[in-house]
């Protein structure tokens, strides 16, 4: 009998009853050491260390799915390794509204002006592409099952409130899609639910969120700078494209460049009609009665649309409305140049009219 009250483990040797005292038993314990070292180092070599913890690995999955979306998460995809870290982030994201919730609660909900819609975007942009990218790998995972949660009822609801986060709000709410930059689900909504992507009948993180909404589908697709998603929506035959040119005259000096050569450029966009209504707004600039410097930014903001028109083949010899009577564009830009005198955009904008009326001859 032991002389202490010490419990013993298993691997401890008593060395009385072995016969061969202290000499004898050191060995014994020294090649157990060695034995259980070098199957720790084995275990810790391997890419899957929780079976090495009496944990199988088909029961991690289902741990995974009450875990939260930080640390826990990670490490125990790193724990277990590569090979195994796909089925527990599926187990996860399968069916898992939450994470949608959560990653919607990254992005503001805000009413701002007209330049304040731009700022949300250029300040938030990483939260919009974060959720986004979630949004993707959750759809991934769900790639049966987020098509069936788009039904009329759900579009009615999300669209004529206040945002709610929620994981159907994300495939029945344009505007919100269209923020997120999910090109699959505008595809699936605009072809398979036919949707009016003319009207403003929705709500999205950077409209107005108090009742309906105030921009159209083709406005939010300008201001999130979504390159596939303009082209698509350009290539609908139902897409209204003289709304495009409101867009711009509203929102020229905000837009991606890229963005504005792609509407410009498009087949159906009239030059003329654009030449006209920021001719319109241009004539009102020189007569507001502000700072010149101020002024003279303004101006030059619009001037230099005008130019891109011309470019893109706006006629110059077209008559407009402008100081009380039907001009030629050339004479009105004379007379704000008396208005304005010395404005470098104005003279640059009548020496590249007369340029193109140049090459065009007489109207």
């Amino acid at each position: 009998m032991p002389v202490s009250g010490r419990k013993r483990s298993a691997n401890e040797v008593d060395d009385a009853s072995e016969g061969e005292g202290l000499a004898a038993g050191r060995p014994a314990r020294q090649a157990r050491r060695k034995e259980s070292s070098s199957s720790s180092a084995s275990a810790s070599a391997s890419p899957i260390a929780a079976p090495a913890a009496g944990i199988p690995i088909d029961v991690l999955p289902i741990v995974a799915s009450f875990t939260g979306t930080g640390r826990d998460l990670r490490n125990l995809c790193i724990a277990v390794g590569p090979k195994h870290a796909k089925g527990i982030r599926n187990a996860y994201l399968r069916d898992n509204e939450t994470y949608i919730v959560q990653s919607l609660r990254m992005l503001p909900v805000l009413i701002p002006d007209l330049a304040g819609h731009v700022k949300v975007f250029r300040d938030n942009a990483h939260r919009f592409d974060k959720c986004r990218d979630n949004v993707m790998t959750w759809m991934d995972v769900n790639s049966k099952s987020w098509k069936g949660r788009c039904t009329p009822c759900k579009m009615n609801m999300y669209a004529d409130k206040p945002l709610v986060l929620e994981t159907d709000l994300v495939f029945n709410n344009p505007a919100v899609v269209v923020e997120l930059g999910l090109l699959e689900v505008l595809r699936f909504l605009v072809e398979e639910k036919d949707i009016d992507v003319n009207t403003a009948n929705w709500n999205g993180f950077t409209s107005n969120s108090e009742g309906v909404g105030n921009f159209s589908l083709g406005r939010l697709i300008f201001l999130r700078g979504n390159i596939g998603m303009l082209h698509y929506f350009l290539s609908l035959e139902k897409t209204h494209i003289p709304s495009f040119h409101q867009v711009l005259l509203d929102w020229h000096y905000l837009l991606p460049k890229e963005c504005f050569e792609i509407i410009v450029g498009h087949p159906r966009f009239d030059p003329n009609f654009a030449f006209g209504l920021f001719f319109t707004q241009l004539r009102g600039i020189v007569n507001w009665m502000g700072e010149d410097k101020v002024k003279e930014t303004r101006i030059g903001f619009r001037a230099k649309v005008i130019i891109a028109f011309l470019d893109a083949g706006a006629d110059p010899r077209t008559l407009v409305q402008g100081f009380g009577g039907d001009l030629a564009p050339i004479d009105i830009v004379r007379r704000m140049l008396v208005a304005c005198p010395g404005s470098f955009h104005l003279e640059r904008l009548g020496e590249k009219m007369q340029e193109v009326i140049t090459l065009l001859g007489p109207g």
